[in-house]
């Protein structure tokens, strides 16, 4: 889950209004709704569920390698780096066919309309019951994510900006 980031404005010595974010806000706030009050609502027995609030990085990829797929039906991302941790980790991704998650995930999830909970729904269950399918993907998983490097990102970023000043 997103947490949400409301800046208090205070002044500089030297210039311009400057944002800081709220500390104790961080940990109020959200993005989406609380996934603990739904599960009560439709009557979804506790034991069955698992909220383990913020991930350290250094407990991400063992969490992600022990995950049978990777849910992410987000209707707008910037990039989509959630799912392409989820990939390097060899996890099939179940995403939203919006935004940047296409071009993440590529052939290595299923990609559904982000308000589809039908087939959604019909993914998760295709992954968590078809073993072929699920090792096909996780396959492609680490192929798609190793498209991606950050040091390819910065020649990128690099020979953008050389396009635009020439």
């Amino acid at each position: 889950m997103y947490q949400g980031v409301r800046r208090s404005a205070h002044r500089s010595k030297n210039g311009p209004r400057r944002s800081r974010p709220s500390s104790r806000w961080f940990q109020t706030q959200t993005f989406a709704p609380d996934p603990r009050k739904i599960a009560e609502a439709l009557d979804i027995d506790p034991a069955t569920l698992c909220f383990p609030g913020p991930i350290e990085e250094a407990h991400k990829a063992a969490i992600y390698r022990g995950a049978v797929c990777f849910a992410f039906p987000s209707r707008y991302e910037g990039f989509g780096l959630p799912p392409l941790e989820a990939l390097s980790c060899g996890v099939p991704v179940v995403g939203s066919d919006a935004s940047s998650i296409p071009e993440v995930v590529g052939d290595a999830g299923v990609l559904v309309p982000p308000d589809d909970t039908r087939n959604m729904a019909g993914a998760l269950i295709a992954l968590a019951t078809e073993t072929t399918l699920r090792d096909q993907l996780a396959v492609r998983a680490r192929a798609q994510a190793a498209r991606f490097s950050w040091e390819k990102t910065a020649w990128q970023t690099l020979e953008a900006y050389e396009s635009v000043l020439s």
